[in-house]
């Protein structure tokens, strides 16, 4: 159990470290005005695209951790994917309830990449497609490093 959850903890910071040093060199590369409409906050679907590769690579890496942590566990890989559903479902709600008349409507030229990501705005089904691209992410990397996988794999009449 306690080999499960730090399989879980070290898949979850495999995956935090990816999304951040990805998404902090996309945005080096792009600058705000790559990652955001012009003079708003909006992003742009370059952006969205980059998020979503970043996060799904990302969620590919922290499964393939986890399940080697976990010596192939199945329960820590389906613990790790909950914690990402649920943490998911924990931005949606916020994004569900947000009111669009409190963040600027005006992105000031020179913003900081902090202050970017801390007033972004996302499309909705963006938000949404977070926890399906995390699962699908995770669930890809375990079955990549699964031992069971490769067996059927070498099981198969080669032609």
């Amino acid at each position: 159990m306690l080999n499960n959850i730090l399989a879980i903890v070290l898949g979850y910071l495999a995956t935090i470290v990816v999304v951040f040093v990805g998404l902090a060199s996309a945005y080096a590369i792009m600058g705000a005005d790559g990652a955001f409409e012009s003079g708003t906050y909006e992003t742009t679907p370059i952006w969205i695209g980059a998020m979503l590769v970043v996060g799904f690579i990302a969620a590919i890496i922290g499964g393939i951790t986890c399940a080697k942590a976990s010596k192939h566990s199945k329960r820590a890989v389906q613990g790790f994917m909950l914690l990402v559903v649920i943490l998911g479902v924990s931005m949606i709600i916020p994004a569900l309830s947000a009111d669009p008349s409190e963040a600027p409507v005006v992105r000031e030229p020179g913003i900081t990449m902090g202050d970017a990501m801390t007033t972004a705005k996302e499309p909705l089904w963006v938000t949404f497609s977070h926890p399906v691209v995390g699962v699908l992410g995770i669930l890809l990397g375990a079955t990549l490093v699964c031992p069971c996988t490769k067996q059927k794999a070498q099981d198969q009449p080669s032609e």
